[in-house]
């Protein structure tokens, strides 16, 4: 986080510096989301400031800082404005044709929905299991697996867990990545947390 604020200092600097609106809201954006995940909220500014300047400078991008500023306000527990975000968003996206990141919006409006007071967990899971189908059409195998990880965990301890966990250890096995991305290292802590005490975890390394 300490370098992704120190690179987004500097990128922010150099889009001022020559007048690159899309490098500033780049900076902006980064910059702020660095600060809401340490639980700093007055990054939220600098990063509201990211999106109006994206939507200004290249509009057909706009939706990847939303996204960006949906997952902080998730992070500094704001569900009710991440869930107005995602509203918006998923709203843009059909207005648009512009796809490619529904399925993970629709996996932040379940998050949000899920803080929200009463929350309803069929709703919940309709959402996570919506976006996972989307992924999965769309070949988008790391989407997919983050709507796998967030069923399994809604489903712990329920009747449907173990339908979860055979879903999860299927989009686990399509993602090729680093151990160390965290996407892999929640599906793999969600899968353990799933498994009898005696009972090894298989996963593909």
């Amino acid at each position: 986080l300490e370098g992704a604020a120190t690179l987004s200092h500097e990128l922010l600097a150099h889009g001022q510096r020559h007048q690159l609106l899309l490098w500033q809201a780049g900076g902006a954006t980064v910059l702020g989301w660095a600060m809401a995940t340490q639980g700093d909220d007055r990054g939220l500014d600098t990063l509201h400031q990211g999106v109006a300047g994206a939507r200004q400078a290249f509009r057909i991008i706009e939706l990847t800082f939303m996204h960006i500023l949906a997952d902080a306000l998730l992070r500094l527990g704001r569900s009710d404005e991440a869930l107005a975000v995602t509203r918006d968003a998923l709203t843009r996206a059909q207005a648009n044709h512009d796809l490619h990141l529904v399925a993970d919006f629709l996996r932040l409006q379940g998050d949000a929905l899920l803080s929200q007071p009463h929350a309803d967990p069929a709703e919940v899971a309709g959402l996570y299991q919506q976006g996972w189908q989307l992924a999965q059409t769309q070949g988008a195998h790391l989407l997919a697996l983050r709507c796998a990880t967030a069923l399994a965990r809604l489903w712990q301890g329920t009747a449907r867990q173990a339908e979860a966990q055979a879903g999860l250890s299927q989009a686990l096995a399509r993602v090729d990545g680093s151990a160390r991305w965290p996407d892999l290292q929640a599906a793999r802590q969600a899968l353990a947390s799933g498994q009898p005490s005696d009972q090894p975890l298989e996963v593909m390394d």
